[in-house]
């Protein structure tokens, strides 16, 4: 890549710093999983003992039968309360580019998550009081505890 001494410096600093940007967003996990825990219909990411997750990405599932109300509803709603999220990837099977290739074939796992799935902000400094923000309105939205 012909990468300039301008950008080459920017990553060089950014590296420098991955190991505090790795920390916080593990911190904002575990608040996150903290304040989430207990909600019904709510599933967070697990961990595997064997591994470290370094939350590139804070990504839920929404159950919609225990939750009462489906993925779309609730990202509405935090959408309403000026919380922007991200659908989790569309599956590789169902990408235009392999659509033939895959035709006919079902992954249903891949599908669960895609249709149950998105992302919640998972910035390295996201703030305390913006995950009880942002946990506090899945909290009030959920029919199931009302």
């Amino acid at each position: 890549y012909r990468m300039t001494n301008l950008q080459a410096a920017v990553g060089l600093a950014q590296a420098e710093q991955l190991e505090t940007f790795v920390a916080n967003r593990r911190r904002n996990a575990l608040e996150y999983n903290c304040r989430l825990h207990g909600i019904p219909g709510i599933t967070t990411p697990a961990e595997a003992p064997w591994a470290k997750n370094v939350y590139w990405m804070y990504g839920i599932q929404v159950d919609a039968a225990e939750y009462g109300m489906n993925r779309d509803q609730l990202r509405q709603v935090l959408a309403d309360h000026g919380v922007e999220t991200r659908t989790f990837f569309i599956p590789m099977h169902c990408q235009p580019v392999y659509w033939k290739q895959f035709y006919g074939q079902r992954f249903p796992v891949a599908e669960a998550l895609c249709k149950n799935g998105f992302y919640l902000p998972s910035a390295s400094s996201l703030s305390l009081d913006e995950i009880e923000y942002v946990t506090s309105v899945i909290r009030e939205a959920c029919p199931a505890l009302k």
